[in-house]
């Protein structure tokens, strides 16, 4: 995008990796989807629910208490990456707000060869999962992100977003990734909700 200061935090030797959206839906099918133009939605059954917070709520450090323990979730549930799409078909972001940490998060997409069409999937490998969740929070609290950005495990056990509230709203698919997410849960710093009720709802 013009007149953008290059992303100075890349990793030279570790890149986030794009697949297309044909392709993701297919090999990732419970990616929740929403058809603005048919009126239709899709989301898959999930077995239970959560609402993960942290105990700050000032932005900068919300951002980064958020991508740690994200990261360390991940970890301690043995994944080594993570798979973030939107729902909707659209380009993954927008043009992004005058504020410095919402243009520098567009910035590192771009350093990624993520572009303002892209509408795909991003893999996103565990050692790089913290700058890329701490990105994506801004571009969620600013609504440059386009829709609701999803991500997934490979094998495809959990499911969850990040909120512009600061939450992140996680499922498990399965009983046994919900009993594994409480043992896992007890190794971050996640203030956890048991919520019984999906925390995705149809459009209006």
């Amino acid at each position: 995008m013009e007149g953008f200061l290059p992303y100075m935090g890349l990793n030279k030797f570790r890149m986030l990796q794009k697949i297309k959206r044909v392709d993701a839906l297919a090999r990732y099918p419970k990616f929740p989807v929403t058809d603005i133009e048919k009126n239709a939605w899709y989301f898959p059954e999930v077995y239970a629910s959560y609402r993960l917070t942290v105990a700050s709520d000032k932005g900068p450090t919300m951002a980064k208490d958020i991508a740690a323990n994200l990261t360390l979730l991940v970890a301690n549930m043995s994944y080594d990456s993570l798979l973030f799409m939107s729902d909707l078909k659209f380009p993954l972001y927008r043009k992004p707000s005058a504020l410095p940490s919402d243009i520098k998060a567009v910035s590192y997409l771009q350093a990624n060869n993520i572009g303002p069409r892209f509408t795909g999937a991003i893999k996103v490998e565990l050692p790089l999962l913290k700058e890329f969740t701490r990105n994506l929070y801004w571009m969620v609290r600013t609504n440059t992100a386009s829709g609701a950005i999803h991500f997934l495990d490979e094998e495809q056990n959990i499911l969850g977003s990040i909120h512009y509230h600061g939450e992140v709203l996680l499922a498990s698919l399965t009983r046994e990734t919900h009993v594994k997410l409480l043992s896992a849960f007890k190794k971050t710093a996640f203030n956890t909700e048991l919520v019984n009720h999906p925390w995705h709802y149809p459009p209006p």
